[in-house]
């Protein structure tokens, strides 16, 4: 389909310029897709049939296509590859945190960020936690998630690849040790909410959530 994106780092906060994240799912099950190499497209159409929202972060949408409900990408520079995919071909609702990626999407919503770690409960603005896979939780809260399931969120290589799709141009990858250590600060504020989170990675180093699998995170 096109080129990947690398990992996505940002400052600790920028002004607000943006849209508010809209509520659209309350009290929902919300699915997040990464792109690491333990994502399936058999997880994928599980979830779906369970009737969960799905958010495909960056290249999950190769595997979803339209099917997600949501595409985020935080990177300009993912955009710029993915620009030649029609809209017809892409989820409804597409995010980013970065105004560049305009240039490539031009129906692409913004949100704000503002720091790294935890939870932002602001619908105009998310934390960051240094990529979009983080993002993409803040975003399912905002979405109205009573609970969250990470796929494809292994934050390690596995079986020698950093990604389902293979390896960047640039082999760029997120360094997994400080990514993964992140992850952590959103337990409090996520069960403050009342909102459950677990990880049904088929494979992960990302511990620091519950594991769990996939069936037994939908039937919670």
């Amino acid at each position: 389909m096109a080129l990947p994106v690398t990992g996505f780092t940002s400052p600790t906060s920028r002004p607000a310029f943006l849209e508010s994240v809209p509520r659209l799912w309350p009290d929902s099950t919300i699915v997040c897709l990464g792109s690491g190499p333990s994502l399936t497209v058999s997880d994928i159409h599980a979830a779906f049939m369970a009737r969960a929202k799905l958010i495909a972060v960056n290249d999950a949408v190769r595997l979803t296509g339209k099917t997600a409900d949501v595409l985020f990408a935080s990177d300009s520079k993912w955009w710029k590859w993915f620009k030649d995919v029609e809209d017809g071909d892409l989820p409804h609702h597409l995010w980013s945190v970065d105004p560049e990626a305009r240039t490539f999407r031009p129906s692409v919503h913004l949100v704000n960020y503002n720091g790294q770690e935890g939870l932002e409960t602001h619908p105009s603005s998310i934390r960051t936690g240094g990529h979009s896979g983080y993002m993409a939780i803040n975003m399912a809260v905002h979405f109205g998630a009573k609970t969250i399931i990470l796929l494809g969120y292994d934050l390690q290589r596995t079986d020698g690849q950093h990604h389902f799709f293979g390896e960047h141009p640039d082999l760029n990858h997120l360094n997994y040790d400080i990514r993964r250590g992140v992850y952590q600060t959103l337990l409090a504020p996520l069960a403050s909410l009342g909102i459950r989170i677990f990880n049904a990675s088929r494979i992960t180093a990302l511990t620091h959530l519950p594991c769990c699998s996939l069936a037994d995170a939908l039937a919670a």
